[in-house]
C-alpha cells in the first residue's frame, strides 16, 4: 500500500536580531525596473533659471581672463644697472672692471596689451596707467611699434656716447637733414596738416636737424598752441611748405603738450672717436639717455659719480646737452623705490609726477646734463664733472 506523504522539513530556528525586522522589497514596475523619483518642483525651477545664468558668468569670467580688450596698460618695469652694459676700448676705459650691481640704474616701463581683467585692476591701481590703444601705438601694429622704438634705442644710444664724450673734451661730429614723420596719431589736430612721409626741417623758425630738436621745440609749448613748421612732403626737397600745427595734450599728463607724430631721423651721423657699445637687448625707446651718458662718463674717467649711492636716472638725452622729457615717469618711479634707489634723477617737469610716486626717494629735477653731474657733486660724487670747465680732457 501506498506510503504516506513526507512531511515537509523543519524551518531552521529563528535566529535572534538586534534590530526590527528588514522592510518589504520595494515595489518595481514593469520588467523589474524601478521608478525615478522626480526632483522636488522648486528644484527644477531653480536649475532652469540659474543653470543659464551661471553659463554666462563662467563666460564673462573667461573673456575677463583672456580676451584682449582695446587698451594697454602700463606698469613699472625694471630698475637696472647701467654701467655694465658699457663696453669701451681697454686703453680708455678708466674703470676696468665695473661691478654687476652698478650704482647708475637706467629705468623701464612694461607695455602691454591688457585684458579686460587687467585692464580693470589697472584702473584701480594707482602705480599703474590704462590708455586707449590708439594714443598709444596709434595706427601702428605692435611689430611696427616695436622696430620703432629699438631704432629709438639705437639713436639715444649714440647721442649719449657723443653728448659724454664732449663733456670730457672730446671732439664729436654730429649732422642730420631732418626728422622723418612716420606715423600721425588718429584725432590730433596735426593729422590736418601732417602725413606719414613728411620731413619736418623748420620749426618755429629754427631749424631742425635731428629729433631733440622738434622736442625740445615742442616742450616750451602748452595744448593748444601753435607751431609754425617747414616741412618737405614726402620727403622731397623740392616739395617744401609751412603748415600751422595745433599741439594736442599728453594722454599721461593733459597739461603737456605733444605734436602727435612718430618721427625718426632722417640722414643722422655721429663720427665718435672710437667705439662704444652699450648692451640693451630688446628694451626699447629713448628714455635711458641721460642715464647712458652719465655711465660712459663714469667709466670714461676716476673714481665714482655717485659715491657709491644707488642713483635711479631717467630723461631723453639732446645732442646739446639737454634733458628731455619722457613717457612713464610714475611708473620708473615705482621701479625705483623698489630697486631701493636712494636719489632719482628726472627731467624738470615731470619731477611732481615722480615724487608722487616714489615714496622715500629723493626726486632731483634736472634740465641738462650739467644739473645731473652738479646734483651727483652735491650728494658725494666727484666735483671736477659738475661743472669745472678745466677738469675737461683736452680733444682728441
Amino acid at each position: 500500500r501506498a506510503s504516506p506523504p513526507a512531511a515537509p522539513p523543519a524551518a531552521p530556528p529563528a535566529s535572534p536580531t538586534a534590530g526590527p525586522l528588514p522592510a518589504p522589497p520595494a515595489a518595481t514596475g514593469p520588467g523589474g525596473l524601478r521608478p525615478i523619483a522626480r526632483a522636488p518642483r522648486w528644484h527644477r525651477a531653480f536649475w532652469w533659471f540659474a543653470g543659464p545664468l551661471l553659463v554666462v558668468v563662467l563666460a564673462a569670467v573667461a573673456v575677463g581672463t583672456f580676451a584682449p580688450s582695446p587698451y594697454v596698460e602700463l606698469a613699472p618695469g625694471s630698475a637696472r644697472p647701467v654701467e655694465g652694459l658699457v663696453s669701451l676700448p681697454a686703453t680708455k676705459d678708466a674703470d676696468r672692471t665695473p661691478t654687476g650691481a652698478g650704482d647708475l640704474l637706467f629705468l623701464t616701463v612694461t607695455v602691454r596689451q591688457a585684458t579686460w581683467a587687467e585692464a580693470l585692476r589697472g584702473w584701480l591701481d594707482s602705480d599703474v596707467d590704462v590708455f586707449p590703444r590708439r594714443l598709444i601705438y596709434g595706427d601702428q601694429s605692435r611689430t611696427q611699434n616695436r622696430k620703432q622704438n629699438l631704432q629709438l634705442m639705437d639713436t639715444s644710444k649714440l647721442v649719449a656716447a657723443s653728448v659724454a664724450l664732449r663733456q670730457l673734451g672730446y671732439r664729436v661730429a654730429v649732422t642730420g637733414t631732418g626728422v622723418q614723420v612716420t606715423q600721425v596719431s588718429a584725432g590730433v589736430p596735426a593729422a590736418a596738416v601732417l602725413r606719414a612721409g613728411d620731413v619736418v626741417v623748420e620749426a618755429d623758425g629754427r631749424p631742425v636737424r635731428i629729433d631733440s630738436d622738434l622736442t625740445a621745440a615742442i616742450s616750451g609749448k602748452a595744448p593748444g598752441d601753435t607751431m609754425r613748421l617747414v616741412v618737405e612732403r614726402g620727403g622731397r626737397a623740392g616739395a617744401r611748405r609751412t603748415v600751422s600745427a595745433k599741439l594736442a595734450p599728453r594722454p599721461e599728463d593733459p597739461s603737456r603738450a605733444m605734436l602727435g607724430v612718430v618721427i625718426q631721423n632722417r640722414g643722422l651721423r655721429y663720427e665718435l672717436p672710437f667705439k662704444i657699445d652699450i648692451a640693451t637687448g630688446d628694451v626699447g625707446g629713448p628714455s635711458a639717455g641721460l642715464a647712458f651718458t652719465l655711465a660712459i662718463i663714469d667709466r670714461l674717467s676716476p673714481g665714482r659719480l655717485t659715491a657709491g649711492r644707488k642713483v635711479a636716472v631717467t630723461g631723453e638725452m639732446s645732442p646739446d646737452g639737454r634733458v628731455l622729457e619722457v613717457g612713464g615717469v610714475a611708473q620708473k618711479a615705482v621701479a625705483a623705490r623698489k630697486a631701493g634707489a636712494e636719489m632719482m634723477l628726472v627731467p624738470t617737469n615731470e619731477a611732481p609726477e615722480a615724487r608722487r610716486h616714489a615714496g622715500p626717494i629723493e626726486i632731483v629735477p634736472v634740465a641738462t646734463l650739467r644739473d645731473a653731474l652738479r646734483a651727483l657733486a652735491r650728494a658725494g660724487g666727484r666735483p671736477a664733472l659738475a661743472g669745472d670747465e678745466g677738469a675737461q680732457r683736452p680733444g682728441g
